[in-house]
């Protein structure tokens, strides 16, 4: 390489750093940043385009990503038909880490290694902070979103204790809604364990420690799901002829005792489970928007621009809004590449994580809004493709 070309790589990892920190620090409830947060963003998305356009243009998927803006500018202008204020940075929240992940050439991935370092402590950041609200029934950062007072009947303030019902409290930690926090947590723990930053055995005390992050959110569905994940992936590892027989017995073991454990204490961790069943008004909103949107009609469907009912399920939110064929196409297309950022995963990598994003998302309506999304993209790139040998990306 010549210096000039060092210099160029160096700016465009200045300027993938710059969105990268920045859109996590806008997926948090930090109300104090305010507008500010949205600048870096702005800057950085022009900054992109302008400095990596030419490697964008000559992507392999450039034809699926332009359909993806063609449908995000869509859905945009859709809601702000029906909704009072939508924010434009919604766009390039949508977008931004796509044409990152089009922008970045094969021996660049090695660039976002110490972001890998710094999102895993996100993440571990994320568990701690889950414990402490479950079991101190309080909160850490100050939330002033409106859905919180619906939640506990009063506005949540720094500290401040609830003890209305300790069964139906859920923490809200780092990213807000707890809805939003199980379907981050699903795929990052996952994404975490099949990372080569750590040896297995640290690894496997961070996936334990996402178990138990996602039993302290107290989301039903969500925590099912994962559980199911989890049973395949100790599937997969007892029935794999090269592990050792020993760590097998340990893996029993333990799993025989944590699973013991959560039920002595699922009375303080999992207490939806325990104050309510699974037919309570949750589940009834569910099943209704399921029922919402086969009562609609066929020209409703087909032409979209439903002002949305109900919440809980991202693909119907989806396709309710632009229509049953650019809504179908666009949840495709996230599904599409959720799937081809994993290229560098092995198979069971790649099912579990991406499990852990979409089914999980298909239960709440994390999928019609780009925070999950995006941070799934930009997690997966400097947590998992970051540390895969250069020889392998080659062949890739």
């Amino acid at each position: 390489m010549t210096k000039r070309e060092i210099k160029k790589d160096w700016i465009f990892v200045s300027i993938a750093y710059i969105i990268i920190l920045s859109m996590i620090i806008n997926a948090t409830p930090l109300w104090f940043f305010g507008s500010l947060r949205r600048i870096p963003i702005w800057l950085s998305f022009f900054a992109l385009v302008f400095y990596r356009g030419h490697v964008i243009i000559k992507n392999r998927y450039i034809f699926p990503i332009i359909t993806f803006i063609l449908l995000v500018l869509l859905t945009y202008f859709i809601r702000m038909s029906t909704e009072s204020s939508v924010s434009p940075t919604i766009i390039v929240n949508w977008i931004l880490p796509l044409l990152l992940y089009a922008a970045t050439k094969k021996e660049e991935w090695a660039f976002y290694k110490p972001l890998g370092y710094i999102l895993i402590a996100v993440f571990l950041l994320n568990c701690l902070m889950s414990y402490y609200e479950r079991l101190s029934f309080s909160y850490i950062l100050n939330y002033n979103a409106p859905w919180v007072g619906k939640l506990y009947k009063e506005t949540a303030s720094i500290g401040e204790s609830y003890y209305q019902d300790i069964l139906l409290f859920r923490p809200m930690a780092l990213f807000g809604h707890p809805l939003t926090n199980v379907n981050l947590m699903s795929f990052m723990t996952f994404s975490v364990y099949f990372s080569n930053y750590f040896t297995k055995s640290i690894r496997f005390i961070f996936l334990m420690m996402g178990v138990l992050a996602l039993v302290s959110f107290n989301s039903r569905g969500a925590l099912i799901i994962f559980l199911v994940l989890l049973l395949i992936l100790s599937i997969s590892y007892l029935f794999d002829r090269k592990a050792p027989i020993f760590p097998k017995i340990l893996l029993c073991l333990f799993f025989t005792y944590f699973i013991g454990w959560i039920i002595n204490n699922f009375e303080i961790i999992g207490g939806r489970f325990v104050a309510s069943t699974l037919d309570d008004d949750s589940s009834q909103v569910r099943l209704d928007a399921i029922n919402y949107f086969f009562s609609l009609s066929f020209e409703e469907l087909l032409l979209g621009g439903v002002k949305l009912k109900y919440g809980e399920n991202g693909v119907l939110m989806l396709i309710e809004e632009s229509g049953l064929i650019f809504g179908s196409l666009f949840v495709f297309l996230h599904i599409f590449f959720s799937w081809i950022i994993l290229k560098y995963c092995n198979s069971i990598a790649k099912i579990l994580i991406f499990s852990g994003f979409f089914i999980v998302s298909c239960s709440n309506n994390n999928l019609s809004n780009p925070l999950v999304f995006s941070i799934y993209l930009l997690f997966i790139m400097c947590v998992n493709n970051s540390n895969v040998p250069f020889k392998y990306l080659k062949k890739c």
